[in-house]
């Protein structure tokens, strides 16, 4: 991750497109969101926010129109990474399994997001994502009952989800994966009911 001061070059690749008025609203919010995902993962949390609008190819007007700070950008973009997890898991016969997949994915990929809507004074802005990863952890244990560890119920399930997705927002990128699939074992075991497996 670069340094906070250092000079952020803006992508060659990308330039604004012509104004399309409101008809292009929906296209745009899209576009900053992708934007947002790939600008986080790869420069921090302290990115621009007129680099993630360059990116997208929309004006710096065009991103405060549809999000009103990174906070809320960063939001914009959890709930859409949720809404592919929860769509996973409904179509998958292994929906544990499935599950705690994404959520390692999501913590190595998206830590930078994890770690600006998990600060404390965001507690209200991200209270629809918190029920909605419960529907979801819900929906696992249900569908998944049976392989699921009887003693855990769904707010150790969720707490459990939350202390790994913190944990590796804080790690060195390079460490995320492999300290992830380790947490991921006692969390199964836990989860699971089963003895601790050997890495």
């Amino acid at each position: 991750m670069p340094h906070p001061t250092r000079e952020l070059t803006t992508p060659r690749s990308e330039a604004p497109r012509p104004n399309r008025g409101p008809a292009a609203g929906p296209r745009n919010r899209a576009a900053i969101i992708d934007a947002a995902r790939v600008e986080f993962r790869d420069h921090g949390a302290r990115v621009p926010l007129t680099r993630i609008a360059r990116r997208a190819g929309v004006g710096q007007g065009s991103l405060y129109r549809h999000f009103s700070d990174r906070t809320d950008l960063a939001v914009a973009v959890f709930s859409e990474n949720v809404e592919r997890l929860a769509a996973a898991v409904s179509a998958s016969d292994t929906p544990y399994v499935t599950f705690m997949d994404g959520v390692i994915d999501e913590a190595v990929e998206a830590a930078v997001v994890i770690d600006l809507i998990s600060q404390p004074e965001e507690i209200e802005r991200t209270r629809a994502l918190a029920d909605r990863l419960q529907e979801i952890v819900v929906d696992v244990a249900v569908r998944d009952g049976r392989t699921l560890n009887p003693e855990v119920d769904v707010e150790d399930f969720i707490n459990g989800i939350f202390m790994l997705s913190l944990a590796l927002s804080r790690m060195l990128p390079e460490e995320r994966r492999s300290r992830g699939g380790r947490m991921r074992r006692m969390l199964d075991a836990w989860f699971l009911g089963a003895p601790l497996t050997p890495p």
